[in-house]
């Protein structure tokens, strides 16, 4: 593995480097990835002065947010830390109140082409690519919020994220909405990805299962007081499935608002309504329990990249605990030291079959 510096025009400010001593670069699905560089202090002022860091072998681009340098007894070390190009989202932000709606990866390139690809709010260098055809309806608001936050906030009831792709030849990043895939059994589309102490490739397994704070039923409510307070019903939970209510506070989305362009705008009732119930949805989702495995792969019987990646939803099997379980790859460690790489998936949120034919639904 290499990576080089780059400067704000994605100029290299170093020679490629090889020697460091380690590089942590996790990958998320549904939130920035985060890395950690440790190297020699003899590249201080490179790193000090860098604003990306590019792993020219994984092609991926990260943001450098922070540098620290010690010496200690004659040791000089350099740590960079920062997260994924998709953070550069984040640093623009929803101004007044928009509404998304119609499909949805045409409504989410318009907030990006109004938010940070035009005049002086433009991100240099960021473009779109070229659209994958994810057309789900969608009707919600948002206001004052970093586009980042809105992209995964919108993206993480439907199952997809989205990426910033660089480009070093046209020295550009590009923008796109992505989904894992299905390497589960019940498909024949895709090769299987099961992971398992039987077969050998599941080295170790650490479970974890918390219930706090679950919750699977949403009363939404909107404007107004009293017994003319709009609420909203939202039911997302499995049938036959203990029912635990939530009260969502979502008096901040109006029918009735200012555009970014200074017109009013008027939402029908029905049309209201679908805003509040897409607030529910993704509160909804934001309060899942917690269930995941972070489990060690031995990638010499999968291939990372070819078999199963980020995103992708897989089978676990643990014949010790008699765990036998189908979740989405929601985070993803990839540990460069010694020239040599390990990976360490972590398996997020649980998918039911239900979730699978919802999924299958909307496509």
């Amino acid at each position: 593995m290499t990576v080089i510096f780059l400067d704000p025009e994605f100029n290299p400010l170093s020679a490629p480097i090889d020697d460091f001593r380690s590089l942590v670069w996790t990958r998320n699905y549904f939130e920035h990835d985060t890395y950690a560089l440790v190297l020699s202090g003899g590249y201080f002022v490179v790193a000090r002065h860098a604003r990306y860091l590019w792993a020219v072998d994984t092609g991926r681009l990260g943001l450098v947010l922070g540098v620290r340098y010690s010496d200690e007894g004659g040791r000089r070390e350099l740590v960079v830390t920062g997260k994924g190009a998709e953070a550069l989202l984040d640093l623009r932000c929803t101004l007044h109140t928009t509404t998304l709606a119609g499909e949805l990866e045409p409504a989410l390139r318009d907030l990006l082409i109004r938010h940070a690809l035009t005049g002086e709010r433009a991100l240099p260098g960021v473009v779109l690519d070229a659209p994958a055809g994810f057309n789900q309806p969608i009707r919600k608001q948002v206001t004052g919020k970093p586009l980042g936050e809105i992209m995964y906030e919108t993206l993480m009831p439907f199952g997809l994220s989205y990426y910033m792709r660089f480009d070093p030849d046209e020295k550009k990043i590009f923008f796109g909405l992505w989904s894992g895939k299905d390497r589960t059994q019940s498909q024949s589309q895709n090769t299987f990805s099961v992971f398992s102490s039987s077969f050998g490739n599941l080295l170790t397994t650490e479970y974890v299962y918390d219930r706090e704070g679950y919750y699977n039923f949403a009363y939404v409510a909107g404007e107004e007081t009293g017994a003319n307070r709009v609420i909203v019903e939202v039911d997302q939970g499995p049938v036959g499935e203990e029912r635990r209510e939530v009260f969502i506070d979502a008096r901040d989305l109006r029918s009735e608002y200012t555009d970014e362009n200074g017109k009013k705008r008027t939402l029908s009732a029905n049309e209201y309504r679908e805003v509040l119930r897409q607030r529910g949805i993704e509160k909804l989702a934001e309060m899942n329990y917690k269930e995941s495995v972070n489990a060690e792969v031995d990638v010499g019987v999968l291939r990372y990249g070819v078999d199963f990646d980020l995103g992708d939803i897989c089978e676990i099997v643990n014949s010790d605990i008699s765990l036998t379980w189908t979740a989405r790859i929601t985070s993803i460690d990839e540990v460069f030291e010694s020239d040599k790489m390990r990976v360490v998936p972590r398996f997020g949120e649980k998918i039911s079959f239900i979730d699978v034919i919802k999924r299958e639904v909307l496509r």
